[in-house]
């Protein structure tokens, strides 16, 4: 058995494959260039990798090929840009944002005084809502007001926490406020300026009035402006005249005094009557404890008076009364007697003569 070295093997390979090569570049076979258009040889692409150039892709971070940027343009995607009117590339918006492009606007309030102000706009787009447009918007509780951004709204009312109307509500006043010292009758009063909730109890027949005087009487209720008669004071320097012969168009009632006065003094006032309404006179401009709405007591009223003649200190004198009879006479109550607990009254000329005219005089008032 012959001994074939292995150096004899490998030289018989070699001589097969160089066989085979040759065949294949025959002169029927050109060999493989890198411009042919062809992917031949040992190219991994079209003329290219292998022993030609590499091969470029659109993602391999290089730019090559018949690109216009690291893997794009060419054959690859459009290069991004910041004026093509495309999201592309690192942009967050269109053509604005990332490293390359102008950051990107936002539009929103950019006014930091608004309601709804936006912290991340930088472009304004009219949409603020402030505390000086005319509309309630955001959290305002009125036009313009109100709210954590505005000034407080105004509220009108009564603002003094002492009336029986105070709004707590209220930041300016109405001057609505109603009072224990208004001397209107209002609130929960029971009397001018006292009762109820909130005033000072209403006063007691015999009690003290606001005027310092004696509360003489009590009609139970306030109506037409009062409840209470106060007695003032003896009207002193001499008896009086009533005067003013002509018809007054007075009343005997309790509570009508006030009207009778006003009556007489006007129609003197109007040169109605020439002669002076002394007794008249002497408590409509009486001035006494800063009151000044004194007036001459009806005939009703001084007998009221009567019961308690001794606590006012009045005497047995003969006192006018604000009610007439007729154009010439007036009544006058005679406190030097009584029956069954009424005084005496009569009539009594108004002007002096024949032993007559002239009277004693007591001012009261209403409240």
């Amino acid at each position: 058995m012959k001994t074939i070295k292995f150096s004899n093997y490998i030289c018989a390979f070699i001589t097969i494959v160089c066989s085979l090569f040759l065949f294949s570049c025959s002169e029927d076979d050109p060999a493989p260039t890198c411009n042919d258009g062809i992917r031949n040889g040992i190219e991994v692409g079209v003329d290219c990798g292998g022993q030609c150039p590499p091969c470029f892709s659109c993602v391999d971070g290089v730019l090559n090929g018949n690109e216009t940027g690291i893997d794009c343009g060419g054959d690859c995607i459009p290069c991004s840009t910041c004026v093509d009117g495309i999201q592309n590339g690192d942009e967050t918006g269109v053509d604005c944002g990332g490293p390359n492009c102008s950051s990107c606007q936002v539009e929103g309030c950019t006014d930091p005084n608004a309601h709804n102000y936006d912290p991340v706009a930088d472009t304004d787009d009219g949409s603020c809502e402030t505390c000086s447009d005319g509309i309630q918007n955001g959290d305002e509780t009125g036009i313009d007001c109100g709210g954590i951004n505005c000034t407080n709204c105004i509220i009108e009312g009564c603002t003094d926490p002492d009336a029986h109307n105070y709004n707590p509500l209220a930041n300016q006043s109405d001057n609505s406020c109603e009072t224990c010292t208004d001397e209107i009758f209002n609130g929960d009063e029971e009397g001018l300026d006292c009762g109820g909730t909130r005033c000072e109890p209403c006063p007691n027949i015999g009690e003290g009035g606001p005027a310092g005087g004696l509360v003489f009487y009590d009609k139970g209720s306030y109506s037409n402006g009062w409840r209470y008669l106060e007695f003032g004071i003896e009207i002193q320097n001499g008896d009086k005249e009533w005067g003013c012969l002509i018809s007054n168009t007075t009343s005997i009632l309790v509570g009508s005094g006030y009207e009778n006065t006003m009556n007489v003094v006007n129609n003197y006032n109007n040169n109605n009557c020439s002669q002076s309404p002394e007794a008249f006179l002497a408590c409509s401009e009486l001035q006494h404890n800063g009151f000044t709405d004194w007036y001459l007591p009806s005939l009703n009223e001084m007998i009221e008076i009567y019961p308690y003649r001794g606590q006012v200190a009045l005497t047995e004198k003969r006192y006018w009364c604000s009610s007439e009879s007729s154009a010439n006479v007036a009544y006058v109550v005679d406190y030097g007697g009584e029956e069954d607990g009424i005084p005496f009254f009569y009539t009594w000329g108004k002007i002096e003569g024949s032993g007559q005219g002239l009277g004693s005089v007591v001012a009261i008032r209403r409240f």
